[in-house]
């Protein structure tokens, strides 16, 4: 090898020390379901995220699905391994194919680097890498003890919302990170109340020290609105709100169809006047007049401690405001889902409902709601959008006598 060459390889090897963004462009290669194996040529979006990876220990990922954020974090501990000794890398999936899948990532852009920017493999197998530097990743699935090892200088969770026990994993990982490890959680939204829910919320408030990284399908510069659409015809629009658009609200099993929750976000929900209790977590949007009364109504947990406990305050309950007569005046609600283990407020919503009850009704249980037809519905609250379909909030009533 002439001198020229051993100078540009050495100038070249330092660029990559220093840029992981030039090392994943110009020497990794990655497999792409339609084009087959390729260069990684980062799109903007994903080039900033490498800067927040170095910038910040924590970094917590909301995405719309297919954004090659898994093919990103790959590199990037590739990256790791490479130029640093001694990093160990775990990574945490739903399922042991899933974690699987993110360390085959980063052999597939090991084996076609240069020979120049190889070091000796130790270990290689579907599971885990390990270089002759000391630096390893090892992939593993989802068990309440998963993330308890030893010393971890990265901890990628991928897809966080569907794994089981991530909040048992991210207890122990505490210990193993202690030492100055950084973390990635990443994954599409899975509706409410998940642990992955509750960190990007805690986030956003400043809480837990996580940094945020929102991911809406139009950050790919290769999709449109046709391509949206296309998902809805493929998916379904309740699974494509879940897979493309980011947002917890319109994800997840729920009974209200995404459509008419997201009509409501967009025009009834507002942020709360407080939130307070010792975690920030209860929210209150309207405060309580003392001189007038209140219904609270609730859904009680199973009691297993994998479920939630709901209640709500509507107020209120004096003849001026319509209960006790069958006028139709409206009310503003507001609640919080509680966990029966933590005590965390997971979720709220805020708005205005109309109504309407029975003279006689001597029970929260007979309230009933007008239909926009003029008929009655009887024992449930419910509620309407414009339009007059009708949904129900899935909240039941405990025995509260009207005064």
């Amino acid at each position: 090898m002439n001198q020229n060459l051993k100078t540009a390889i050495k100038r070249e090897y330092v660029k990559c020390v220093e840029a992981p963004q030039h090392f994943m462009r110009k020497y990794c290669t990655i497999q792409h379901p339609k084009r087959g194996k390729m260069k990684f040529d980062l799109y903007d979006y994903q080039d900033d995220m490498v800067n927040q990876f170095k910038s910040h220990r924590y970094n917590i990922i909301l995405k719309s699905r297919q954004l090659g954020i898994s093919t990103l974090s790959a590199g990037y501990a590739l990256w790791m391994m490479l130029f640093n000794a001694d990093k160990n890398i775990l990574v945490i999936a739903k399922d042991k194919d899933t974690a699987k899948n993110l360390v085959t990532k980063v052999r597939v852009m090991y084996h076609n680097l240069p020979q120049w920017l190889k070091t000796k493999l130790d270990e290689d197998n579907k599971l885990s890498l390990r270089f002759s530097n000391g630096s390893q990743i090892k992939a593993v699935a989802a068990t309440a003890e998963a993330g308890r090892s030893e010393a971890l200088s990265l901890l990628v969770l991928d897809e966080a919302a569907f794994i089981e026990h991530a909040n048992s994993i991210w207890t122990a990982a505490q210990q193993t990170l202690a030492t100055g490890g950084d973390c990635i959680t990443l994954s599409t939204p899975n509706g409410v109340g998940n642990w992955f829910h509750r960190q990007w919320v805690e986030a956003v408030d400043g809480v837990n020290g996580f940094n945020t990284i929102k991911l809406h399908w139009t950050v790919h510069p290769e999709r449109d609105e046709v391509w949206r659409k296309d998902q809805d015809r493929v998916l379904g629009p309740s699974q494509a709100a879940q897979e493309c658009d980011a947002d917890f609200l319109t994800s997840g099993q729920s009974v209200v169809d995404p459509q008419i929750l997201q009509w409501y976000k967009e025009n009834q929900v507002k942020e709360p006047v407080e939130k307070s209790g010792f975690d920030r977590n209860l929210w209150i949007w309207e405060y309580p007049n003392y001189s007038k009364d209140y219904i609270v109504v609730a859904d009680v947990a199973r009691g297993d401690g994998t479920d939630f406990s709901g209640t709500a305050t509507y107020g209120d309950l004096n003849n001026d405001s319509g209960i006790g007569n069958d006028s139709n005046e409206g009310f503003n609600v507001w609640g919080f889902f509680q966990s029966p283990t933590s005590n965390t407020v997971t979720s709220h919503w805020g708005g205005t409902i109309n109504y309407s009850t029975n003279s006689d009704s001597s029970r929260a249980e007979d309230f009933s709601i007008k239909r926009a037809d003029g008929t009655a519905q009887h024992y449930g609250i419910k509620y309407y959008p414009s339009g007059g379909s009708f949904a129900e909030i899935g909240m039941a009533v405990y025995g509260i006598r009207k005064t």
